[in-house]
């Protein structure tokens, strides 16, 4: 029996998603021992065509076709059944998965029992499992990311939220609190709901910042359908658990994020340290200005009348979202100057001399030099 089996859910776009995911997942290079099993929502382009093809060509890829769209979370919770390894990955056919990727988070999970659930750093979620990252071509996107990886390699935090794009779940957290909730239909929520569910029972959640996974995003739903859905499982959750929901991407949880890096300066080098401050701050600079500079682009090109309710919609859903944040800002400007005076505190340590090494290093001046002021700017928001 395959130590772990990895999920994929496929559904047409074979070429822009299903294929590049599949051929990276057997391409990467790996000591672990894994199944992969496809489940298909019922394509009707040639995506079952391929998977046929490919089965042909490797052993450990098993294949599943359901004769109509279950959506995420049934879907999944197919493949989850058939699964009989101890670790589960959930990965999204609009991933790349890169070298070693199950090794680190199959090691991750050995050291520490006490974490159910592994995520990786990405380019697209929405919390702070997201880095920074120049924009390009998937492969460029892929080479900054493992770069970025390759120099966080014993850097992880934990979360009280993964993206399903692609985690790592141990089978006893399936056992203790069951499967995906099935009601959220095509998607969204499934794995806001899942992670708290986890959580409740003492299963703790985890991201790694070692392993990166290219995501493509959102490629299935249209604007109107994706709105649609997204307010109807909201609506679903904040029922069933009884309160209000937030996004995990807010300021303050990536504030918590800075936080937790600078309390593990001790186990990690300067260079690390500095480097995930300033990525993530760019990232809370990026959020920010989306926010408040430019809340809408629009499609100035198809002014349609379906293009304009949507971008009604948005601003509504926005308006409510910058009025959260707004809060939120208020509450954590205490926090912000608590971790601004931390930082400065850490630097000017005796231990931290070793930082003056870094100006030798090419690029580290301009990252100091964005580091302050951006602190700076954001004690005067």
């Amino acid at each position: 029996m395959p130590q772990v089996a990895v999920i994929v859910l496929s559904y047409n776009l074979l070429e822009e998603t299903t294929k590049p995911c599949l051929e990276s997942i057997f391409a990467a290079q790996t000591d672990s021992d894994f199944e992969v099993l496809v489940v298909d929502n019922a394509s009707t382009d040639n995506t079952q065509d391929y998977l046929q093809q490919l089965q042909a060509r490797h052993d450990n890829l098993k294949l599943i076709f359901n004769r109509e769209n279950k959506g995420f979370a049934a879907g999944n919770n197919v493949g989850i059944r058939a699964a009989e390894a101890d670790f589960h990955v959930l990965l999204n056919s609009d991933t790349r998965v890169t070298d070693y990727w199950l090794d680190k988070m199959l090691a991750f999970a050995a050291a520490h029992p006490e974490v159910g659930l592994i995520g990786p750093i990405t380019n697209t979620v929405g919390n702070e499992q997201v880095i920074y990252l120049p924009a390009g071509d998937p492969q460029s996107v892929i080479q900054s990311g493992r770069g970025y990886a390759s120099r966080q390699e014993d850097s992880w935090f934990y979360t009280a939220m993964l993206g399903f794009f692609c985690v790592m779940i141990r089978k006893e957290v399936f056992q203790k609190i069951g499967l995906l909730d099935e009601n959220y239909g095509l998607g969204f929520f499934e794995d806001d709901d899942f992670c708290l569910r986890a959580s409740s029972q003492g299963f703790k959640l985890a991201c790694l910042e070692g392993v990166f996974i290219y995501h493509q995003g959102s490629v299935c739903f249209s604007r109107r359908d994706e709105s649609d859905l997204f307010r109807k499982n909201r609506r679903y959750y904040e029922k069933k658990h009884g309160g209000k929901w937030r996004t995990s991407f807010r300021i303050g949880v990536f504030l918590d994020l800075l936080d937790s890096a600078i309390s593990c300066a001790s186990r990690a080098s300067p260079e690390q340290t500095i480097e995930r401050l300033a990525n993530r701050l760019k990232v809370m600079r990026a959020f920010d200005l989306e926010c408040f500079d430019h809340p809408i682009r629009g499609d100035a090109d198809n002014p349609s009348v379906e293009n304009i309710q949507n971008q009604k919609l948005k601003i509504q859903i926005l308006r409510e979202e910058i009025r959260d944040l707004k809060d939120e800002l208020q509450n954590q400007r205490g926090t912000i100057a608590q971790l601004n005076a931390r930082y400065e505190e850490m630097i000017n340590r005796s231990d931290w001399r070793i930082l003056m090494k870094i100006n030798q290093l090419p690029g580290a001046a301009a990252i100091k030099r964005f580091l302050r002021p951006l602190l700076s700017r954001i004690l005067k928001l």
